[in-house]
């Protein structure tokens, strides 16, 4: 069986770890003299007001442009779908003309 605990770190930088946390250590020690003695707290009274120019107002640069937001509709999206449906009514299919004059009158009928 071989050596269990050996490394390859050298003596010298295992002595020179254990002689700098020594010094850690000793150089963590309070001093009775400073502590409290020559201390002192000094509370700055907080003399600012925030003015909020609005609800999202924050730090950064301002827009570029104002946004504007339109209501949401579908109608295009219908409008699309409806077209791709009425497409798909072949040219020779008998009853073409009176789908297109029924879809004519609802759109006469709806707007």
């Amino acid at each position: 069986m071989g050596k269990l605990f050996e490394t390859s770190i050298p003596a010298n930088t295992l002595i020179r770890r254990a002689e700098r946390a020594r010094e850690k250590i000793t150089t963590n020690v309070v001093n009775p003299t400073t502590v409290g003695n020559d201390l002192e707290i000094q509370e700055k009274p907080i003399n600012q007001q925030v003015k909020i120019k609005s609800p999202l107002a924050g730090p950064g640069r301002p827009p570029k442009y104002e946004k504007t937001y339109e209501p949401y509709s579908c109608a295009m999206q219908m409008a699309t779908i409806a077209i791709s449906q009425l497409s798909r009514i072949t040219k020779d299919d008998p009853k073409r003309e009176k789908a297109f004059k029924t879809v004519k009158k609802w759109i006469d009928d709806n707007s």
